[in-house]
C-alpha cells in the first residue's frame, strides 16, 4: 500500500501491455556495461510486475525485488551473499566430510553466488570471500569451498564428500579457508584471491563446502559465504 492505496490498482495493465518485450535482448544499450547492467537487472523486475500486478506490484513485493538484486559498489564489484544453515543436529564433522543444509534433501544443484557477473557467459575475478559461523566454537572450521560454473549434485550434511568425474570437470576454483575463533561467532576473510572465473548459460555460481577438520557443530548453526567479484566484460 502506498498512502493507502494499493499499487496493483494504480498501474493499470491491459493484454497489450502483458506482452511487452522485456527480454534483455531487446532492451537498448548504453554503451555503458554499469549501466546496461542495472538497466537488466531493473527490466526483470519489472516484468514481473507486468505479468502478475495483483501480487507484484504492491510497495512490498517491489520493495523484495529490488532488495533482492546484487549488490554493486561503484567500482563495479558484486558482493554476494548466501546463508546456509545446518540441519538441527549436533553431528560432528570428520576430514572430507560434506558440509550442507539436509542430511537428505541438500539444495539442489548446490549453493548459489547470485548474479555475480553482468550477463550470460561473462567474465570475472573473485577477488576475496568471507566466511562467517554463528558458532563461536573454541575448534574453529578448517574447510574448503568449491566453485562450479554449473550445477552439481548436492552432497548430504556429514556424508562423505564426493564429486562425479564429470561435475569435477564444471569446477572453476577451490579455495582452503581456516575460521578464527570470535566472542560470538567465528570467521575470515581470505584475500588477494585474484581468481578468474566465466559464467556458463547463466549469471551465476554453484558451490559446495568440505570440511578439512573434526569440527562440533551447533544446532542449526548458519554459515555465511560472502564472495566479490570483479566484472571483466
Amino acid at each position: 500500500m502506498v498512502g493507502g492505496r494499493d499499487l496493483a490498482r494504480v498501474i493499470q495493465v491491459d493484454e497489450t501491455d502483458a506482452v511487452l518485450p522485456l527480454a534483455t535482448s531487446t532492451l537498448q544499450t548504453s554503451g555503458n556495461t554499469k549501466l546496461d547492467t542495472l538497466h537488466t537487472d531493473l527490466a526483470a523486475v519489472l516484468a514481473k510486475i507486468i505479468a502478475a500486478p495483483a501480487t507484484e506490484a504492491t510497495a512490498a513485493a517491489i520493495l523484495a525485488a529490488l532488495s533482492a538484486l546484487p549488490v554493486r559498489g561503484a567500482d563495479g564489484i558484486v558482493t554476494c551473499s548466501t546463508d546456509i544453515i545446518r540441519p538441527a543436529d549436533t553431528t560432528a564433522y570428520t576430514i572430507n566430510d560434506a558440509i550442507s543444509d539436509s542430511t537428505s534433501a541438500p539444495t539442489v544443484g548446490g549453493f548459489t553466488f547470485t548474479n555475480a557477473v553482468r550477463a550470460a557467459g561473462r567474465s570475472c575475478v573473485l577477488t576475496d570471500l568471507i566466511v562467517t559461523s554463528s558458532n563461536p566454537a573454541a575448534t574453529a572450521l578448517q574447510g574448503e569451498l568449491y566453485i562450479f560454473d554449473t550445477a552439481v549434485t548436492a552432497v548430504n550434511d556429514n556424508a562423505v564428500f564426493a564429486v562425479s568425474d564429470a561435475e569435477i570437470k564444471t569446477l572453476v576454483a577451490k579455495i582452503p579457508f581456516v575460521m578464527g575463533v570470535g566472542a560470538n561467532n567465528n570467521h575470515v576473510h581470505v584475500q588477494n584471491l585474484g581468481i578468474g572465473l566465466t559464467a556458463v548459460g547463466g549469471r551465476d555460481f554453484r558451490f559446495l563446502i568440505k570440511a578439512l577438520n573434526a569440527y562440533a557443530p551447533a544446532n542449526a548453526e548458519v554459515f555465511t559465504f560472502r564472495a566479490k567479484f570483479a566484472p571483466v566484460d
